[in-house]
């Protein structure tokens, strides 16, 4: 049963729920399938699978270094920014500072908002710096 998706924010209860079942029923649960089977946004279904670690994927680092979204250029974390924002939140800094002090190192504006996201991704994914030490 395909849905067009749903565009209210958010998940329900019901929603996250039959997210857990399907990713634990189906033989190869992806965010796209999952979110046409409930009707729900691919990025909200993805985000919830990458932050309660129902999807595997690794961090990548190639690519282009920077692309145009919506009229404005988004620069990629380098592999070199994820080790200074690990370490600074190991340090025991909050994304604040952390967003105020990599954006002065690198010449590259990243908020607290940004900050808070790379964090969980990096948590949620394998193959990032957050596991050297």
């Amino acid at each position: 049963m395909n849905m067009q998706p749903d565009t209210r924010k958010g998940l329900s209860d019901a929603d996250r729920a039959e997210i857990e079942r399907l990713c634990s029923t189906m033989t190869k649960p992806t965010p796209g399938k999952i979110s046409n089977k409930i009707g729900r946004d691919v990025g909200t279904v993805a985000w919830f699978m990458i932050t309660h670690g129902l999807i595997e994927r690794r961090i990548r680092y190639d690519g282009p270094g920077s692309y145009i979204q919506g009229g404005k250029v988004v620069y990629r974390y380098t592999e070199e920014h994820d080790r200074r924002i690990v370490a600074m939140r190991r340090d025991g800094k909050n994304v604040r500072e952390i967003a105020a002090a990599v954006s002065q190192e690198f010449g590259i504006t990243r908020t607290p908002h940004s900050i808070d996201v790379r964090l969980k991704m990096l948590a949620a994914y394998e193959g990032g710096p957050e596991g050297e030490a």
